[in-house]
């Protein structure tokens, strides 16, 4: 039982520590995207990043709000059709100097640099394009929690609902723990007291035996004392017996005489 409450405690610890590093994970992550996007417009790790749409211009394949998941890729694996993030330097539209997604429509000579138009724009954009790299990956639904994460007012909120959830697990596990700790020492009290009675009623029931014999063997010394003081009496009439036939034998021999 011992062994058993101590495993469960050290789980406890190990998932306290789990929980922690995930928390302290989660919070670092969440801040580096916070701070990502307020400063570049989109979020990268590694060779991916993540942006929101902001236009209509890529409708229907993008719309507003969707995520869009962009891969660096070596220029020759861009090709016409597809869809390619670059920064915006046509300084006539309003998204000029941000990173915007559309799609490629012709190559050009100029490695990396290509024609491209957004979908739903009647015309093709005025500038050429240089490849930050190629949309691999479009998601409604990751769109808008992407969106509500890249808040400081949401992240906030969720780091601290997660310190809470994580206070709650260490509250729930110190309690399980405690109750597990005060039971195990609870049944551990029984046993030592069960051991204790079985303990005080043997040693009684020892006396008892003990006092038992000391009155058989009390009882049987008076017995053998009384015997030495008092013999036998039908010994005692024999030998009368035989004292008696002694004396008639002796009186009828004085007679004779």
């Amino acid at each position: 039982m011992a062994k058993k409450e101590k495993t469960k405690s050290k789980t406890a610890k190990v998932l306290n520590i789990i929980s922690l590093v995930l928390l302290a994970l989660c919070a670092t992550v969440l801040v580096y995207t916070t701070i990502s996007y307020a400063k570049k417009g989109f979020v990268s790790f590694f060779s991916y990043s993540f942006h929101v749409i902001q236009t209509e211009s890529m409708e229907p394949d993008m719309k507003v709000g969707d995520l869009v998941v962009v891969k660096q890729v070596p220029y020759s694996d861009i090709k016409v059709g597809d869809d390619i993030l670059f920064k915006c330097e046509d300084s006539s539209l309003p998204v000029y100097g941000k990173y915007i997604i559309h799609r490629v429509i012709e190559l050009t000579e100029t490695e990396g640099v290509y024609r491209t138009k957004g979908i739903h724009n009647p015309n093709p954009d005025n500038v050429l394009s240089k490849a930050e790299g190629k949309a691999v990956a479009v998601s409604s639904a990751w769109g808008g929690v992407f969106s509500f994460l890249t808040n400081w007012k949401n992240v906030i909120f969720v780091i601290g609902l997660g310190g809470v959830l994580i206070f709650s697990i260490f509250e729930i596990c110190s309690v399980v723990s405690n109750a597990s700790k005060l039971k195990a020492e609870k049944n551990k009290q029984k046993l030592q007291n069960d051991e204790e009675l079985k303990e005080k009623l043997k040693n009684e029931l020892l006396d008892e035996i003990k006092k038992e014999e000391d009155e058989k063997q009390k009882v049987d010394v008076n017995l053998s004392e009384e015997t030495n003081e008092n013999p036998n009496e039908e010994d005692t009439a024999k030998q009368e017996a035989v004292e008696e036939q002694d004396t008639t034998k002796d009186e009828k021999g004085d007679e004779n005489t």
